[in-house]
């Protein structure tokens, strides 16, 4: 065997060495384990080849052409498994694929190595005589041996094929998906023109090198969209230190990376995730929320809570999604997440304490100042109302007809105002017959509606005190949310609202009551 040769074939071995390594200190990326995986198979087929070719005896060159078996029918099938894993299928389709194929190609390669069923493989085993003097095994085979061969290029061909139409489906990653095909093709390619020329084709380059040549064309795509085009320079300096989770996502909303941050948030709700690939992440969060990434990715900021595997409770997280640009195109997005359980938690049991009043089941001042300052803290909307009101001569129901009756008028009234009321407005009681409502999400003229529209439903119907029929009416004031350069805080905020609308309150008394007056912002 000549130096030129022998050249060929270590470089080719050592790179093939080299691209495993890469693999599986990469193991994170999505794919990267089963492409290491596939090159190992490479290198145990090249490597036989280059040891079949090296040695003389007949023994010896069945021995190792026996061994190139290994990887040639399993690389195939590690073909197949890595284009699953690549595109991001389902961890348990890739299983049950990949245990299928395997299955079926250890049937050849047990009869191959077994004395007493070889027969069924191979009709003869002769030595030949190829280029440079050196003698190549010629292997007739069976028909058998012909099926399970011609089923190898299919399998090579529908790990391409995978490649290819989800690069049609998915233009994003569209370049990635057809370098990493053509560098798995290039090995098939070379290995059929074997069975054409034998070990050595275009005038005397040995086959087997051209299976690190397809190994770093595939590498190249890998690394074109996992790590050079979305993730950024910093990231293993940066990426996996800082506390928050960090996802980095595909247009088509495929998960390319994630930090250890946000692994180790993800998989407290399901454990299996721990060691999972980036793109099943992306396939959870999709599945649990009812919603694709990009969808999700969309909202800009989301919260949303999972539920413990192991117990009823849940995790509260933030989603801050941020668009990543490469010259106006967008090519990706870049997802902060961010654990909100013990501020969820502390805004829960802010609110299981505020008391409710005891007659009415509303929100007692104390409370129903709590909730709206906490409200007005966290920048709420602009679109906001408080109204306040009080019931029209209460004291005169005091008097003729007992405290009594009295608390029976307090208490119809919340029940009218609270079927008027919508779900998310905020009722309290704020003193003896005064109550206050914080409206959201209205213009000015649904707001003063829907303030009259309480008013008429408890002066609409007569209520019955002590076997008597009387009127009940109540006199409001309404005021939009204004936050002014002069306010101190929330605290500031709440009183100059409650200021101005119960000033207007007073104003619908002074007017002849039984109406709500309305104060706008200044």
């Amino acid at each position: 065997m000549s130096f030129g040769i022998v050249l060929l074939n270590v470089c080719s071995l050592f790179l093939l060495v080299t691209i495993i390594g890469i693999s599986f200190l990469k193991w994170r990326v999505t794919g990267a384990i089963h492409f290491g995986i596939l090159i190992f198979f490479t290198f145990v087929w090249s490597l036989g080849t280059f040891i079949e070719l090296s040695v003389h005896s007949l023994d010896a060159k069945l021995f190792w052409r026996n061994v190139t078996q290994f990887g040639t029918f399993f690389l195939p099938v590690a073909t197949i498994v890595f284009a699953l894993a690549y595109i991001g299928a389902a961890r348990r389709v890739i299983r049950l694929v990949g245990s299928i194929l395997y299955i079926w190609q250890i049937i050849p390669v047990f009869l191959i190595w077994t004395d007493g069923f070889h027969h069924l493989m191979r009709v003869s085993v002769t030595l030949g005589s190829g280029i440079s003097g050196l003698s190549t095994i010629v292997v007739t085979q069976t028909v058998l041996g012909m099926v399970c061969v011609s089923v190898n290029y299919a399998l090579m061909l529908a790990g391409i094929l995978i490649l290819l139409i989800s690069a049609i489906k998915m233009p994003a990653t569209r370049a990635p998906l057809i370098i990493i095909a053509v560098g798995l093709a290039i090995p098939s390619i070379f290995s059929s023109l074997t069975n054409i020329f034998g070990a050595f084709v275009f005038g005397g380059i040995p086959a087997d090198t051209s299976f690190a040549v397809g190994g770093i064309i595939a590498l190249i795509g890998i690394q074109y969209f996992g790590f050079l085009k979305l993730t950024p320079i910093a990231r293993d300096r940066a990426f996996d230190v800082i506390d928050e989770g960090i996802l980095v996502c595909a247009v088509d909303g495929k998960v390319m990376d994630l930090n250890r941050a946000a692994r180790s948030m993800l998989s407290r709700n399901y454990p299996l995730l721990k060691d999972a690939p980036a793109s099943e992440f992306g396939v959870f969060l999709s599945k649990t929320l009812g919603s694709s990434l990009p969808e999700l990715c969309a909202h800009k900021e989301l919260r949303f809570n999972l539920k413990l595997s192991t117990s009823d409770a849940k995790i509260y997280y933030l989603l801050r999604s941020y668009e990543l640009k490469n010259d106006k195109r967008l090519i990706g997005f870049t997802s902060v997440l961010q654990d909100i359980s013990d501020d969820t938690f502390r805004m829960n049991r802010l609110l299981e304490k505020a008391e409710k009043d005891p007659l009415t089941g509303i929100y007692n001042k104390q409370a129903f100042n709590e909730i709206v300052n906490n409200l007005l803290e966290s920048s709420y909307s602009e679109k906001s109302f408080l109204m306040v009101f009080d019931i029209d001569y209460f004291k005169k129901f005091n008097d003729e007809y007992g405290h009594l009756s009295g608390d029976t008028v307090i208490q119809e009234v919340c029940r009218r105002c609270q079927g008027t009321l919508r779900e998310h407005d905020v009722f309290g009681r704020v003193g003896g017959d005064e109550f206050a409502v914080l409206l959201s999400g209205l213009e000015d003229e649904a707001a003063r509606n829907l303030a009259d529209r309480i008013r008429s439903a408890i002066s609409s119907q007569e209520f019955v005190l002590g076997n008597h029929p009387v009127s009940i009416t109540i006199s409001g004031g309404l005021a939009n949310f204004a936050r002014t350069e002069e306010s101190d805080g929330p605290s500031s905020l709440y009183n100059e609202l409650f200021e101005r609308a119960d000033a207007a309150m007073y104003k619908s008394k002074a007017a002849g009551r039984n109406r709500v007056a309305f104060s706008p912002m200044r």
